[in-house]
């Protein structure tokens, strides 16, 4: 068997390594100066802020590869696979992610704070723009007189979970909901903000690109936010509150669909169409 014997791009080799793997921060010419055989853009961000990039990836002549939130299309090499997938090290079957998936079936509101928790490092109010969906959400649900816990800069009301002493998936766990919008919505773009809200049990209050995880998470159990009219979710969160029935049937939905383990291989599967391009660009074949 052929043997492949490449270099990764480093800090001391410049950028002209046989594989250059790149991120979105920094001038896009560096790359497309670079002499390296093979180019990969690896982003877990949202490519709509980042142009120049986003416009290299849809001609198809800068990146041999795209691993990205954007939608998959074979003919650029461009392969969407969330952040939170690297996230929750689904390679590793004790992580929180993997524990979650074999015990949620008996999930249980017991013992959970019937109040939102809001974990964002998003700064003080004042220095967003009305019309930010976590200020106008967050209001929306402070007149249900629903206590919001955030031990974020945003909304700042306790102790950081520094101070507290717990990372953010122990405290979510006291919860029964959780607000996660998306900071910024594009096709395919899912951070690790809802599966956290998911693996700790929560009820995710959850405003993003659903369409694209719905053949992993059962969004019957999520409860969706219209930044253009804030009414439904209001009421769903109102009737849950107010019917400890409804909670009750509503928590104990499986928070996974029977397509999720094999939609995660098929994320798995990306990288290695992405092993296989990278070993015929070197050997051939």
């Amino acid at each position: 068997m052929s043997k492949l014997d490449i270099d990764l791009c480093h800090e001391e080799m410049g950028i002209d390594a046989d594989i250059l793997i790149s991120s979105v921060f920094g001038p896009l010419t560096e790359i497309t100066t670079s002499t390296s055989k093979f180019k990969i853009l690896f982003s877990s961000e949202n490519m709509e802020h980042y142009p120049d990039y986003l416009e290299a990836v849809y001609q198809g002549t800068t990146f041999d590869a795209v691993l990205s939130h954007e939608l998959d299309d074979k003919n650029l090499n461009l392969y969407r696979v969330p952040s939170w997938f690297f996230y929750y090290r689904l390679y590793d079957q004790n992580s929180h992610f993997w524990r979650y998936f074999v015990n949620s079936t008996s999930l249980t509101v017991e013992g959970r704070f019937p109040r939102v928790s809001l974990v964002s490092r998003h700064a003080e109010v004042s220095n967003l723009l009305r019309g930010d969906i976590r200020i106008e959400s967050a209001e929306a649900l402070q007149q249900l007189n629903i206590t919001i816990d955030s031990p974020g800069k945003f909304l700042n009301n306790m102790y950081s979970l520094e101070v507290m002493g717990l990372s953010k998936h122990e405290f979510l766990t006291n919860y029964v909901f959780n607000l996660c919008p998306e900071n910024s919505f594009r096709r395919g773009y899912v951070t690790e903000k809802l599966p956290e809200a998911i693996v700790a049990g929560t009820l995710p209050i959850y405003w993003g690109d659903e369409k694209s995880e719905e053949r992993i998470f059962n969004f019957k159990r999520v409860i969706l936010i219209n930044p253009e009219d804030m009414t439904e979710m209001s009421r769903v969160v109102n009737d849950l509150v107010n019917s400890p029935a409804k909670m009750r049937a509503y928590f104990q939905q499986h928070p996974f669909v029977d397509t999720a383990p094999v939609a995660i291989v098929q994320l798995f599967n990306k990288f290695i169409l992405v092993a296989r391009n990278i070993k015929s660009k070197f050997l051939g074949g």
